[in-house]
């Protein structure tokens, strides 16, 4: 686990770890993160929450264009994504990026 890190927003940039890496099986994924080599799976929208980790692209982006696809509550996806982010965060597989 990593140090504490500040507080996720919709607003918050996130971009991939590069000590972690992921492998798709079908819709899903197994992250590694290769300090710790510990393994995290991902079901299929926390795979497409990873790939779009661009350090570009606030989460609320994400929340506007899974929730259509997904057909879910946009304020629901939005909990789910920030959760999501948070533990990436914490397990230093996610790094936060600065704003463009």
């Amino acid at each position: 686990m990593t140090a504490p890190h500040a507080a996720v927003t919709l607003d918050t940039l996130l971009v991939r770890s590069p000590h972690a890496m992921h492998q798709t099986v079908g819709s899903e994924a197994v992250l590694l993160d290769l300090g710790s080599e510990a393994y995290f799976g991902l079901n299929a929208l926390a795979l497409r929450v990873w790939e779009a980790l661009d350090g570009v692209t606030p989460l609320k982006n994400l929340v506007e264009t899974f929730a259509p696809e997904y057909d879910v509550d946009p304020a629901r996806l939005a909990e789910d994504i920030l959760s999501l982010a948070d533990q990436l965060l914490d397990e230093g597989l996610a790094l936060a990026a600065s704003s463009p």
